[in-house]
């Protein structure tokens, strides 16, 4: 065949010399193996599950174009990554503490935390005393709290700078060991607002398990609301006739 296309060249016979590229045109084709496309896959995943899946929906060869936000702040990107409200009222407060801090409260575990009087003096008695009467700590750039424990004063800090959104956490957002020792250093520190606040949280964890421990808590310390929160449940729990007063209920409970 390729001897008659060459004559067929030199004679000038050009009619036959398309006929004869046209059937080696077509022993080319039949001869010529069968290739599949083949299918580059994006993903790190070379199973036939997902070739199928892109055959079936005909995915093309494409990356996802994903809309890259603005560049944010390391302060930004840390309350995206938030877990809890409870933390990021305290991311807030680490923010605020890097300006124009003119303190520092050392706590248990040589902990401290940078302050600002102006804040601590406007949440009670205790600080505004310790600022205002001439004592050591208003002239030292350090202020010695080592009684108190580093999360706990994490929590009062909190509260401090940022109140309105402390005091809408929910209940369970700390634990019950968690309430009484913020309990019992509000008293410390006479913050009388957050006090109240821990006294009607503790009532709301109330069970019959802790009743009577969180009742002495209450008497001891003189923590009314919790007192008055425990007398009613544990009468409540045990039946005792409302018409008697809570503290002789629970006089006839415990002679039972």
């Amino acid at each position: 065949m390729l001897n008659i296309r060459f004559t067929s060249q030199i004679l000038g016979l050009s009619n036959i010399e398309k006929e004869v590229a046209g059937v080696l045109h077509q022993r080319s084709q039949k001869n010529k193996p069968v290739v599949k496309p083949k299918i580059t896959l994006l993903f790190p995943f070379k199973s036939l599950f997902f070739i199928e899946i892109m055959n079936k929906f005909s995915l093309e060869n494409k990356r996802p174009v994903l809309e890259c936000p603005e560049e944010e702040t390391a302060y930004e990107t840390a309350v995206m990554e938030k877990t809890t409200p409870l933390e990021t009222i305290w991311k807030k407060y680490l923010e605020i503490s890097q300006f124009y801090s003119d303190c520092r409260v050392q706590v248990q575990e040589s902990f401290y935390f940078d302050c600002h009087k102006v804040m601590l003096v406007s949440s009670g008695k205790f600080f505004k005393n310790l600022f205002l009467l001439g004592f050591m700590e208003s002239h030292n750039w350090a202020i010695n709290l080592r009684e108190i424990n580093s999360k706990i004063f994490e929590y009062i800090l909190c509260f401090i700078y940022f109140e309105d959104e402390f005091l809408n956490l929910h209940v369970k957002t700390l634990k019950e060991e968690d309430w009484i020792a913020l309990l019992k250093t509000t008293q410390y520190l006479t913050l009388h607002k957050l006090q109240s606040f821990c006294e009607r949280s503790l009532v709301e964890l109330l069970t019959i398990g802790n009743a009577f421990v969180l009742l002495d808590l209450a008497v001891i310390y003189n923590f009314e609301i919790l007192e008055k929160g425990c007398l009613q449940f544990i009468t409540s729990k045990y039946f005792v006739p409302s018409k008697f007063p809570l503290k002789f209920s629970l006089v006839i409970i415990l002679l039972i």
